[in-house]
């Protein structure tokens, strides 16, 4: 399966199973940014439809409405990112803040079973499934790291030098942006260690305090070291 194929699977899957089974998406309390904007996004000159412009992998649209409520997309490959928050401006820049802010993605432990098999480490929905491009390190006790990520059958490490004894695996979603998390193993519980996948607001991009830069018809985002224009359309 290809990494694309791979993806569009993973987000099937993760939208799959018993969504009973997962634990509340909790929403913290409104920030200072969001208590201010919840008295009017301020300067309304921003107001309007724009869609990113230059980028030939990605299409992005994003409506600031005059009540103060942003609406934002993204679509890259078989990645697709929404928000929808709070805006304020003061005439010069437009601060973005996703409101309410969206649960992170997480992982959570589950069974260690032993079979005749190499030491393995699957990840499965909350039904059960088993999901692919899951990202995974997996550390011996000699202080070798392997990585990978995982198909629906899950990750082995390739047969090669003697490590010694697994002691930890991290596991997280880089192409989402869900940060690793570490848990401890214990080979004489098993060799197949099996972890579910938490969605959550997966998909959410969370906005915080974002700052767009406000040019005629335009508006300019820092993403990382690049800068993203988005142009008016109405």
């Amino acid at each position: 399966m290809g990494q694309v194929q791979a993806i569009a699977a993973f987000l099937l899957l993760a939208g799959c199973g018993n969504a009973a089974a997962d634990p509340p998406s909790g929403k913290p309390e409104a920030n200072g940014s969001e208590a201010a904007a919840a008295s009017g996004p301020g300067d309304l000159a921003a107001v309007g439809r724009y869609r990113m412009r230059g980028s030939p992998d990605e299409v992005s649209g994003l409506e600031l409405t005059p009540d103060g409520r942003f609406r934002f997309g993204l679509s890259a490959g078989a990645v697709d990112l929404r928000a929808e928050g709070r805006w304020t401006s003061d005439g010069r820049t437009v601060i973005l803040n996703t409101h309410p802010r969206p649960t992170p993605a997480t992982f959570a432990a589950g069974p260690v079973t032993r079979d005749d098999g190499p030491l393995s480490i699957l990840v499965n929905n909350s039904g059960g499934r088993g999901i692919a491009s899951i990202d995974v390190k997996l550390g011996f006790a000699d202080g070798t790291i392997l990585d990978g990520y995982t198909q629906s059958y899950g990750w082995q490490p390739q047969e090669g030098a003697d490590h010694g004894q697994p002691r930890w695996v991290e596991l997280s979603l880089d192409m989402f942006e869900v940060p690793p998390r570490r848990f401890p193993l214990d080979p004489v519980a098993g060799n197949v260690f099996t972890f579910t996948f938490i969605p959550n607001d997966l998909g959410t991009y969370d906005f915080r305090d974002q700052a767009l830069e406000i040019a005629p018809g335009q508006l300019v985002m820092l993403r990382g070291e690049n800068r993203v224009t988005y142009v008016r359309e109405n």
